[in-house]
């Protein structure tokens, strides 16, 4: 797959969003809850052409 210049600004961002949200997550201050809405918004926002799908959900 080869991404063109606004494909690969729209991944970028997405990726940058994602790390940030599951950090927030990983120290506890965002709920599950809130983790899964703000995912699905920033997948929604950038439209990544790659998308993280976890495959084990954790408590």
């Amino acid at each position: 797959m080869k991404l063109d210049g606004d494909q690969f600004e729209r991944q970028k961002a997405y990726e940058t969003a994602l790390y940030y949200l599951d950090l927030l997550y990983s120290k506890g201050m965002i709920s599950k809850s809130e983790h899964l809405r703000e995912t699905a918004y920033i997948e929604k926002k950038y439209k990544p052409m790659i998308v993280h799908i976890p495959l084990l959900n954790k408590e």
